[in-house]
């Protein structure tokens, strides 16, 4: 074949292709439609790069010469472009509102000193160099200021006032001088009870609204002696008595100590005596409830002891004795307890005080001994006005308040076996007291009863001593060097 002719049928094909192909693209453009998942694409590519679709769009033609754009409010995060932005030099009005941006300094690009700060409102962006400084001075160095600060005054609530930090932070039954202040409104006098050489007594009010009794001593004392104060305390917080004011804690520095105990609306039995005449059943409640606080040190703390005058012992309004006044460490003999409590029973029933006599203790027991037994209304408080079965009680009482005083004896009777007697004179002036309406002092036979019960409490003489017979307390055969106790 010729080759003009072969060149003729090459080119004869190739218009026909070429014919055919581009009738064929321009069907299948006609017939194009955007993918399903169009949308999400843009977004995703959007999201992982916001500024990729919108730069090659705007900056890679004659959008270069772009004089408003507006990117505000499409949640744009991540670091601002400002190279790609650099090249818009005809923008003259630019909106990044309400964006995410990083924060950044920009304030030194020419480009965006043409706009204000409404073109960067919550932005994230920085246009004022001022602004950046102040923010970077603030974190590098306000920050670790605030942080000082902040350990500063959580140690100085530590240690003044801890009351203000959560549970775990305060220190048990540990008070300060300041939360002392704080509690009696500054030691106010209004807050003041009691106020003696070197001793005050106040009414306060804790931060939880718990009403105390604050008794502080203003004293210099050594370090020792402030220690072993600290030691004592952690003693008698433990306590726990229905009978026992409770302590709740201690302040103990270098010119002032202070104890914290729970505040009673009562008075002390003093006062109670002075101010009232109580019956006889009410003065056996309170020798019940002293024994009893008595009894609980001794069995569970011998090493505290009580102070059991008539104006240390405190009366609920329900007529409760609380012991408010402890000593730490001094062992006492059992004898001198009930040689105390002998004098705290002739006390109540008599409403006579030892102070009252030139040789205190001594003077008044032996006033009283002296009147035992014939002249003993000389002796019992009057005002009880008691009838003859009660005032038999109340003489069994001067019985065993004389035995345990009398010194020249050997032994004594236990507290648990006196808590037992007054036990059992208190049951048994319960039961009689619905009766006592009943009695007639005219009546032949019950005068005859009160003189059979006058002869059982009337001393016997024995070549051992003096027998007392005490019905409900006992048994006594009170010797000059010897006692015998059989209790029934």
């Amino acid at each position: 074949m010729d080759s003009p002719n072969v060149l003729l049928l090459l080119t004869t094909l190739s218009l026909t292709v070429s014919s055919a192909i581009s009738g064929s693209v321009v069907e299948d453009l006609a017939n194009l439609q955007p993918p399903s998942d169009f949308n999400t694409t843009i977004m995703k590519n959007c999201q992982h790069n916001p500024f990729s679709q919108i730069l090659q769009l705007l900056f890679c033609g004659p959008e270069r010469d772009l004089q408003a754009l507006d990117l505000s409010l499409n949640g744009l995060a991540g670091e601002f472009p400002i190279e790609s932005f650099s090249p818009l030099t005809n923008l003259t009005s630019l909106n990044l509102s309400y964006n995410y941006f990083s924060e950044s300094k920009i304030s030194d690009s020419r480009f965006f000193k043409r706009f204000n700060s409404s073109s960067f409102i919550h932005s994230g962006i920085l246009p004022s160099h001022r602004n950046f400084t102040i923010k970077a001075i603030f974190v590098l160095v306000g920050f670790p200021i605030s942080v000082i600060f902040m350990v500063v005054c959580f140690g100085w609530l530590c240690f003044q006032r801890p009351d203000f930090l959560p549970g775990m932070f305060q220190r048990k039954h540990k008070f300060t001088p300041s939360m002392l202040r704080a509690a009696t409104n500054g030691f106010s006098r209004k807050n003041q009870i009691v106020r003696s050489e070197g001793v005050e007594i106040y009414k306060g009010t804790l931060r939880d609204g718990t009403e105390v009794r604050i008794e502080i001593y203003r004293d210099c004392i050594s370090r020792e002696k402030r220690q072993e104060f600290v030691e004592e305390c952690k003693v008698l917080v433990e306590l726990r008595h229905k009978n026992l004011v409770q302590v709740l804690g201690w302040c103990s520095n270098r010119n002032k100590r202070a104890i914290v105990t729970e505040w009673t609306d009562g008075e002390t039995i003093e006062m109670w005596l002075s101010d009232s005449a109580p019956p006889w059943k009410l003065r056996l409640k309170i020798l019940s409830g002293v024994v009893a606080g008595m009894l609980y040190l001794q069995e569970n703390w011998p090493e505290v002891v009580s102070d059991i005058r008539i104006d240390s012992v405190l009366l609920t309004d329900n007529h409760e004795p609380l012991l408010s006044r402890f000593q730490v460490g001094d062992r006492y003999r059992n004898s001198k307890k009930i040689h105390w409590f002998g004098i705290f029973l002739l006390e109540i029933i008599t409403n006579r005080r030892s102070q009252e006599f030139e040789r205190g203790e001594a003077g008044f027991i032996e006033h009283v001994r002296e009147n035992y037994p014939e002249n003993l209304h000389e002796v019992i408080d009057a005002r009880m006005k008691l009838p003859e079965n009660i005032f038999d009680q109340a003489k069994h009482g001067i019985e065993l308040g004389l035995m345990c005083t009398d010194q020249s004896i050997s032994k004594h009777p236990g507290l648990d076996q006196i808590s037992h007697m007054i036990n059992k004179v208190y049951e048994s002036c319960l039961e009689l007291a619905p009766q006592n309406h009943k009695r007639s002092h005219g009546d032949g036979e019950e005068q005859q009863d009160d003189q059979s019960k006058q002869q059982k409490t009337t001393p016997e003489r024995s070549e051992t001593g003096v027998i007392i017979k005490l019905g409900q307390f006992g048994k006594f055969t009170w010797k000059t060097n010897d006692l015998e106790l059989d209790l029934r």
